[in-house]
């Protein structure tokens, strides 16, 4: 279990490092050199990485330990759902398709954006290349680490039904303590 804590500890930093060279670089590259939308690109990365970065480590890597270390089957599951969450992120960053959910071109640097960013500057184009390669890197290291997660989590004879009565018994207990 050791190993797959360590790499969803990689790709928690992946994910770190990956939103903070996509906002200090890419997002202001884009801002500096006169790209449409680059201010708004630029704050729509700034809550990529406020948010995104605390909210991985609260969300989901500190539910991984705290399961690996209690051997918790609820811990996991909490693990898995926020988890395919960030993978979902994670693709969604790698591809940052221009005209979804009406963000900004440039807030993330996908292929997409790398693309438009490449008509308009080849330097700028450059520097978000380099970010589509670590938000690529970060989707695979994910994958691994959640192959890694659930093959120990099966291999501990863990199943959802356990999970399932563990939130009953914390319900009962939550409700008892709350009547007293």
């Amino acid at each position: 279990m050791a190993g797959a804590v360590k790499m969803s500890y990689y790709s928690f930093l992946l994910l770190a490092l990956s939103l903070v060279y996509n906002f200090l670089f890419c997002a202001t590259a884009a801002m500096f050199t006169g790209m449409e939308s680059g201010f708004s690109a630029w704050l729509m990365a700034l809550v990529y990485l406020l948010t995104g970065v605390p909210g991985a480590f609260y969300l989901w890597y500190k539910r991984l330990y705290s399961a690996a270390k209690n051997d918790s089957a609820m811990n996991y599951l909490w693990y898995f759902v926020v988890y395919l969450v960030h993978i979902a992120f994670c693709a969604y960053a790698f591809i940052a398709p221009t005209s979804a959910f009406s963000t900004p071109t440039y807030s993330l640097a996908g292929i997409m954006s790398t693309t438009a960013a490449m008509e308009k500057n080849k330097g700028t184009g450059g520097v978000y290349a380099f970010g589509v390669c670590l938000f690529g890197l970060t989707l695979v290291v994910s994958v691994n680490a959640v192959r890694m997660v659930y093959a120990a989590f099966r291999g501990g004879g863990h199943t959802l039904e356990e999970a399932r009565q563990q939130a009953r018994r914390e319900g009962i207990r939550t409700a008892a303590s709350s009547a007293v």
